[in-house]
């Protein structure tokens, strides 16, 4: 298993591909549960009112948004993760479409993730906002 137990500032380019395979990662079904700003740190948590957003990871990552769904691929890395061809579906107008695009475009600029106690999944973005997710049964 791939334990991280501390971020900051990578280099993009300069990521190597390792072949360890995070079973933890890989067993649960990860449940958005709030967006972290990554100027100020400030958490936004994920409204109770609105369908539930969750991804899966096996051979593709799997993503669930508030409306659409899609996959990709994703590789883990020696600095974390790399996600990349992330495809979705493309229902829009909804009024809570900006939480869907805040976990797609976050994902596309993953380059970090880290698990505690096997339930709390943070994926860190070099976009706006890092992602935070719980473990729930797949």
């Amino acid at each position: 298993m791939l334990a991280i137990t501390a971020f900051g500032c990578a280099k993009k380019d300069n990521l190597s591909v390792t072949t360890t395979i995070d079973s933890t990662l890989m067993k649960s079904k990860w449940v958005l549960t709030a967006f972290q700003d990554t100027k100020t740190n400030q958490i936004t948590n994920y409204p109770e009112n609105i369908p539930q957003e969750f991804i899966t990871f096996d051979s593709l990552i799997i993503v669930s948004g508030s409306c659409n769904v899609g996959r990709g691929n994703y590789t883990i890395l020696d600095e974390g993760i790399r996600i990349y061809n992330l495809q979705m579906t493309r229902m829009v107008g909804l009024s809570f479409q900006q939480w869907e695009d805040n976990l797609v475009n976050n994902l596309n600029s993953a380059f970090l993730y880290k698990i505690t106690n096997s339930t709390n999944l943070e994926i860190y973005s070099y976009g706006s906002y890092h992602l935070l997710f719980v473990a729930s049964p797949k």
